[in-house]
């Protein structure tokens, strides 16, 4: 009759042990990831922007903006036999 209470309370400090070495574990995982994120955030730097970006000058603007005038209102899709035309 004495051991029932005997082998429960040791069935939960065993828990209690195996808890505390899961949350060790666990607790050290953290502290790494932690380490190495503040590494990573302070190595990190903004990329600088390209100088040499492409930009459409407004002789260029104008061209593109003529040939979309002159292009056709319609848009013949499909097959031939069968052509669906939109109209914008």
């Amino acid at each position: 009759m004495v051991k029932l209470p005997l082998e429960a309370e040791k069935e939960r400090i065993e828990r209690k042990l195996e808890q505390a070495c899961k949350l060790f574990i666990l607790s050290s995982k953290i502290e790494k990831s932690t380490k190495d994120l503040l590494k990573l955030n302070a190595a990190w730097k903004p990329s600088e922007k390209d100088a040499d970006q492409e930009m459409l000058t407004d002789e260029e603007r104008e061209c593109f903006r003529m040939i979309g005038m002159k292009m056709h209102s319609v848009l013949v899709l499909g097959k031939e036999k069968a052509p669906i035309f939109l109209i914008s």
